[in-house]
């Protein structure tokens, strides 16, 4: 495989390397120039033409001129066989009465090493997984330990041959349910393989329970509310009748006082 890379003016210097496949293949990109710099010729050695693959060669161009430029080129070589998912762990059903951990896998066929990410939906969250490959019959094998919580949970195979390319996806539903058996009676884990029916997740009884501690809580408030409410009306009425009280005090102290200035005024008009 031959690439050709012009160069119009004197004082340029070019070098390759390849940056995508660096220690996976044998093939290397090399560089032959004219001095002049008329014509720069990039050539892959050690590359074996049975192998379908994409390669890349990445240059920099530096000119020396007044200023000191760089420019960054890539070349790509693509003979690309598409990946292909096979093997796929189908939707699960998983029934324990503590959720076990669970290995979900994906086997694909494609050239060259196809990149392969496990995603958790909706966030699409990146899983930690292991890969495994068998070059004699080009399988390679990708799996991601789980462990499966009540309800729905969705999980996202995504593979693709190179940057840039087509990606193959293939989404795995896991329906954790949880027996009501206490889990020291239950230690084991039972998979029902469904991969053609989706299955819906069904309520279960933390829902209920998040129901009634919902009304619980609002039973509660209210009552506290309710109590806070006659407290004050407590509190208004005797603070009411104490000040009624103090006022029909008042009063009779002052009759009491008047009364006595009258007697007093009618015994001096009578002496």
């Amino acid at each position: 495989m031959e690439k050709v890379a012009s160069a119009q003016a004197k004082g340029k210097f070019f070098r390759t390397y390849d940056d995508y496949h660096a220690g996976l293949y044998n093939g290397r990109a090399t560089m032959d120039a004219d001095l002049n710099g008329r014509m720069v010729f990039f050539r892959i050695t050690n590359y074996s033409a049975t192998m379908e693959n994409v390669y890349c060669i990445l240059y920099e161009m530096f000119v020396l001129n007044d200023v000191p430029m760089c420019h960054s080129h890539a070349i790509f070589l693509r003979t690309v066989e598409p990946v292909e998912i096979q093997n796929c762990t189908p939707n699960l059903t998983i029934t324990a009465s503590q959720a076990q951990p669970i290995i979900l896998t994906c086997s694909v066929t494609g050239k060259p090493q196809p990149r392969m990410d496990w995603y958790s939906l909706p966030d699409k969250v990146l899983l930690k997984s292991s890969i495994t490959s068998n070059p004699a019959l080009v399988i390679t094998k990708s799996a991601v330990e789980i462990r499966a919580k009540r309800g729905l949970r969705q999980y996202l195979f995504e593979t693709y041959n190179h940057p840039g390319g087509e990606k193959r996806t293939r989404v795995i539903t896991v329906n954790g349910k949880y027996n009501e058996i206490p889990s020291t009676t239950v230690s084991t884990v039972t998979v029902a393989s469904s991969p053609e029916v989706t299955i819906k997740p069904t309520p279960g009884q933390p829902e209920k329970r998040s129901a009634t501690n919902l009304r619980i809580g609002f039973i509660v408030v209210s009552a506290i509310f309710g109590l806070f409410l006659v407290g004050v009306v407590f509190f208004v009425l005797r603070y009411r009748r104490t000040q009624r009280i103090k006022r029909q005090r008042y009063k009779r102290k002052r009759r009491s006082a008047n009364a006595k200035v009258a007697e007093a005024l009618t015994s001096c008009e009578a002496t």
